[in-house]
């Protein structure tokens, strides 16, 4: 069975920014480049990566850019997402690390 990882630590932010109400904030995290590394229980693994712009129309439940954590960002991530996103993302990288596991494909070189 597989084991997922989201590192979703890479992040863009406004250096400030105004919502539809009229809250403005610094540092407002807008877009995350995620990585998701699937490993299986023998040790092979791989990363899938990309990129979610998150909704930030309303920042009356801002969280400040120093107290933010990757778990939160991914929690964020995800529920951006959806669920069936996600776990198409995890299928990716299941056949991302299939192929690394056994190639369909190989470089061989010919000789003179």
């Amino acid at each position: 069975m597989n084991t997922y990882k989201w590192d979703c630590s890479d992040v863009e932010v406004y250096t400030s920014y105004k919502d539809s109400q009229g809250n403005t904030e610094p540092l407002v995290i807008f877009k995350v480049k995620w990585k998701l590394l699937v490993s299986d229980e023998i040790g092979n693994s791989t990363t899938t990566t990309g990129i979610e712009e998150l909704n930030i129309e309303n920042l009356d439940n801002f969280t400040s850019f120093d107290d933010v954590t990757n778990n939160q960002v991914t929690i964020w991530v995800q529920s951006s997402m959806g669920e069936s996103k996600v776990i198409n993302e995890k299928v990716l990288a299941d056949e991302a690390l299939e192929s690394l596991i056994n190639p369909i494909t190989q470089m061989l070189t010919l000789k003179s």
